[in-house]
Protein backbone atom coordinates (compact mmCIF):
# COMPACT_ATOMS: atom_id res chain seq x y z
CA UNK A 1 0.00 0.00 0.00
CA UNK A 2 0.88 3.55 -0.48
CA UNK A 3 3.04 5.27 2.32
CA UNK A 4 0.34 8.24 1.91
CA UNK A 5 -2.04 6.36 2.51
CA UNK A 6 -1.16 4.92 5.22
CA UNK A 7 -0.09 7.76 6.53
CA UNK A 8 -3.71 8.73 5.97
CA UNK A 9 -5.03 5.86 7.58
CA UNK A 10 -2.60 6.66 10.85
CA UNK A 11 -3.70 10.45 10.86
CA UNK A 12 -7.41 8.61 11.28
CA UNK A 13 -6.44 6.59 14.21
CA UNK A 14 -5.35 10.15 15.67
CA UNK A 15 -8.34 11.66 15.09
CA UNK A 16 -10.83 9.04 15.53
CA UNK A 17 -9.25 8.25 19.05
CA UNK A 18 -9.86 12.01 19.77
CA UNK A 19 -13.00 11.99 18.65
CA UNK A 20 -13.81 8.86 21.31
CA UNK A 21 -12.03 10.62 24.08
CA UNK A 22 -14.24 14.17 23.93
CA UNK A 23 -17.05 11.97 23.95
CA UNK A 24 -16.25 10.11 27.28
CA UNK A 25 -18.51 12.98 29.21
CA UNK A 26 -21.40 12.71 27.17
CA UNK A 27 -24.24 10.85 28.99
CA UNK A 28 -24.99 8.79 25.88
CA UNK A 29 -20.89 8.28 25.56
CA UNK A 30 -21.06 4.40 25.11
CA UNK A 31 -22.51 4.32 21.66
CA UNK A 32 -20.41 6.76 20.18
CA UNK A 33 -16.94 5.86 21.78
CA UNK A 34 -17.87 2.64 20.59
CA UNK A 35 -17.83 3.65 16.86
CA UNK A 36 -15.28 6.17 16.73
CA UNK A 37 -13.01 3.35 18.47
CA UNK A 38 -13.79 1.19 16.21
CA UNK A 39 -13.12 3.55 13.19
CA UNK A 40 -9.59 4.10 15.15
CA UNK A 41 -9.05 0.29 15.27
CA UNK A 42 -10.06 -0.55 11.57
CA UNK A 43 -7.32 2.74 10.69
CA UNK A 44 -5.26 1.46 12.64
CA UNK A 45 -5.63 -2.06 10.95
CA UNK A 46 -5.29 -1.17 7.74
CA UNK A 47 -1.93 0.92 8.67
CA UNK A 48 -0.23 -2.58 9.75
CA UNK A 49 -1.99 -5.26 7.52
CA UNK A 50 -4.36 -5.88 4.93
CA UNK A 51 -8.23 -5.73 6.42
CA UNK A 52 -11.28 -7.21 4.91
CA UNK A 53 -13.42 -4.98 3.20
CA UNK A 54 -16.76 -5.82 4.73
CA UNK A 55 -15.16 -4.22 8.01
CA UNK A 56 -15.06 -0.77 6.67
CA UNK A 57 -18.36 -1.20 4.64
CA UNK A 58 -20.22 -2.26 7.77
CA UNK A 59 -19.15 0.14 10.16
CA UNK A 60 -19.69 3.08 7.21
CA UNK A 61 -23.33 1.51 6.48
CA UNK A 62 -23.62 1.57 10.49
CA UNK A 63 -22.84 5.32 10.52
CA UNK A 64 -24.86 6.49 8.11
CA UNK A 65 -27.70 4.93 9.19
CA UNK A 66 -27.26 6.30 12.33
CA UNK A 67 -26.69 10.10 10.80
CA UNK A 68 -30.17 9.66 8.61
CA UNK A 69 -31.87 8.52 11.72
CA UNK A 70 -31.26 11.91 13.33
CA UNK A 71 -31.39 13.71 10.19
CA UNK A 72 -35.22 12.35 10.10
CA UNK A 73 -35.53 13.50 14.17
CA UNK A 74 -34.17 16.87 12.77
CA UNK A 75 -36.17 17.63 10.09
CA UNK A 76 -39.34 16.29 11.93
CA UNK A 77 -39.03 18.27 14.79
CA UNK A 78 -36.98 21.81 13.59
CA UNK A 79 -36.83 21.68 9.87
CA UNK A 80 -33.86 21.33 7.90
CA UNK A 81 -32.93 25.05 8.61
CA UNK A 82 -31.83 24.14 12.17
CA UNK A 83 -28.84 22.38 11.27
CA UNK A 84 -27.64 25.50 9.45
CA UNK A 85 -29.14 28.08 11.77
CA UNK A 86 -27.61 26.53 15.01
CA UNK A 87 -24.31 24.58 13.86
CA UNK A 88 -22.03 26.27 16.22
CA UNK A 89 -24.98 26.95 19.31
CA UNK A 90 -25.51 24.99 22.26
CA UNK A 91 -28.43 23.52 21.12
CA UNK A 92 -26.86 22.65 17.68
CA UNK A 93 -25.87 19.33 19.27
CA UNK A 94 -27.72 16.93 17.24
CA UNK A 95 -26.26 18.81 13.79
CA UNK A 96 -22.90 18.17 15.10
CA UNK A 97 -23.53 15.17 15.89
CA UNK A 98 -25.32 14.39 12.33
CA UNK A 99 -21.53 15.86 10.48
CA UNK A 100 -19.81 13.62 12.79
CA UNK A 101 -21.19 10.42 11.53
CA UNK A 102 -21.00 11.35 8.41
CA UNK A 103 -17.57 12.08 8.20
CA UNK A 104 -17.10 8.81 9.89
CA UNK A 105 -19.34 7.39 7.14
CA UNK A 106 -17.26 8.94 4.47
CA UNK A 107 -13.69 7.88 5.84
CA UNK A 108 -14.76 4.08 6.08
CA UNK A 109 -16.14 4.51 2.41
CA UNK A 110 -12.68 5.64 1.54
CA UNK A 111 -11.24 2.65 3.77
CA UNK A 112 -13.23 -0.13 2.21
CA UNK A 113 -12.15 1.28 -0.89
CA UNK A 114 -8.56 1.25 -0.26
CA UNK A 115 -9.19 -2.47 1.46
CA UNK A 116 -10.83 -3.58 -2.25
CA UNK A 117 -8.23 -1.87 -4.31
CA UNK A 118 -5.57 -3.80 -2.33
CA UNK A 119 -6.78 -7.16 -2.51
CA UNK A 120 -7.44 -6.45 -6.04
CA UNK A 121 -3.54 -5.68 -6.32
CA UNK A 122 -2.41 -8.33 -4.32
CA UNK A 123 -5.03 -10.91 -6.69
CA UNK A 124 -3.16 -9.66 -9.61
Amino acid sequence: MATWKKLLAGGGVLLFVSWAYFQLNDTDALPWVALYGATAVASGWLVLRPMPPWIPGLLGLIALVWAGWIAVDIVRTDGFAYVFDHFLEDDGERAREMLGLLITAVWHAWLENTCRHHAGRARA
